[in-house]
């Protein structure tokens, strides 16, 4: 009996922050379906140093695309269409517009309405477009080894107590799509 082949995988990240952490559910759904499969995420270089709080396992990073087999473009530039052409992928997935359609091997329609719906709905539309199953639609970050202590270190180092601190971010740049509930912000 033959065993099947391990594919390579690319899923193209979001190229800001924020983005990447909404689209950590729809990114995890993907790599758990090609769990057997050799999967590199590809962003920017600060990518690197999110990826062991976005629980990708057993991804690695890759900051160029490299040749693989599929594609999962979250962008939707065409420039990252583009360069997954010019690696000579053969199935390239994304949302179409951006006049990148073209270089798409599946152009998936954009479902949700973003003035409306939450950004990280829209990565995980994505998934589900595809027939990925998604287990969780929610934010899950897990802090590496060492990490909690050493923030902790830093926040003491300036004068924060880190029992009595909350960090948030409330606002965004581009509309309630990319906000933090209001309801829930009134509640911490």
């Amino acid at each position: 009996m033959m065993t099947p082949q391990r594919r390579r995988i690319v899923i193209a990240a979001p190229q800001w922050i924020g983005d990447a952490v909404m689209a950590q559910p729809a990114m995890r759904a993907i790599a758990r379906h090609h769990a057997g499969d050799d999967i590199h995420i590809v962003g920017r270089p600060w990518l690197k140093d999110l990826l062991p709080y976005l629980r990708l396992d057993p991804a690695g990073y890759a900051e160029t695309v490299p040749k693989a087999d599929i594609a999962y473009l979250f962008p939707n530039s065409f420039r990252s269409a583009w360069r997954c052409r010019r690696a000579g992928i053969g199935k390239i997935i994304g949302y179409r517009g951006q006049w990148r359609s073209l270089l798409l091997s599946r152009a998936l329609p954009r479902r949700l309405d973003m003035d409306h719906e939450h950004h990280r709905l829209f990565y995980l539309d994505l998934a589900r477009q595809c027939g990925i199953v998604v287990d969780s639609e929610q934010v899950k970050l897990t802090a590496p080894d060492g990490a909690g202590q050493t923030g902790q270190n830093i926040m003491r180092q300036h004068g924060l107590d880190p029992e009595r601190v909350i960090c948030l971010a409330p606002g965004a740049q581009f509309g309630g799509a990319k906000r933090y509930p209001a309801d829930r912000y009134a509640e911490v």
